[in-house]
């Protein structure tokens, strides 16, 4: 299995191509070796970068479609196949397209997925969820649930000190509340803390980056 990040800056990003250039000749020359083989290339758009037509970046695809030929079966799965060109579409003649969830099928995934996330989402939140997550696959819904049982326990490792409040559970204080002791979140049981909820705007600070769009732009960064 060969696995890349791609990098952002232009020095990084050239050396970058020029590996995934030499990888992908190497996973195709190893399917062949090994042939009858079934070589499978996940989200292949992220190496046709749409309207850029670097000497690199068609040598790279170029690679892919002349190793192509002498493979018996290559899988290839396109996130976004209608931002692909539309010659790079033709070179694949059997072809499968899954749409992506509608607003009602989103709906249901998040309902699905948000049940073994603690949180304090209602019918409202749930509509402001699917209606924002437009375009997403259902990995995507996955992975901001996943991020939303998380989220509420980062957002609270943050804090050293906490204080017994009248509901017999600890809250995320700082160190000027005279209640407050010093201590982590790690050395009380979750049972006793508050706030570890997963909610979708936070009243009390309304310029507060609330949890749901923190989860959205780290998902969709």
């Amino acid at each position: 299995m060969f696995s890349l990040a791609p990098q952002k800056s232009p020095i990084c990003k050239y050396s970058f191509d020029s590996l995934i250039h030499r990888v992908i000749k190497r996973a195709f020359e190893l399917a062949i070796e090994k042939k009858p083989s079934i070589l499978f290339i996940d989200e292949i758009e992220t190496l046709h970068f749409h309207g850029n037509n670097t000497l690199l970046n068609d040598c790279i695809r170029n690679t892919i479609y002349t190793l192509q030929q002498e493979m018996g079966v290559v899988e290839q799965k396109f996130k976004d196949p209608w931002n692909i060109s539309q010659s790079i579409i033709t070179q694949f003649p059997k072809r499968v397209y899954c749409k992506l969830p509608n607003k009602a099928a989103r709906l249901t995934l998040l309902e699905k997925f948000f049940e073994q996330v603690n949180h304090v989402l209602n019918e409202e939140d749930f509509e402001f969820l699917a209606n924002s997550t437009e375009g997403f696959t259902c990995l995507d819904i996955k992975k901001l649930a996943d991020s939303a049982a998380t989220l509420r326990i980062e957002i609270l490792s943050k804090y050293t000190h906490f204080y017994l409040g009248k509901d017999k559970l600890f809250h995320a204080s700082n160190a000027s509340c005279s209640q407050a002791i010093e201590i982590n979140i790690g050395e009380l049981p979750q049972t006793i803390i508050a706030g570890l909820e997963f909610t979708r705007v936070n009243k009390k600070l309304q310029n507060e980056l609330s949890p749901l769009p923190y989860a959205l732009s780290w998902l969709m960064s």
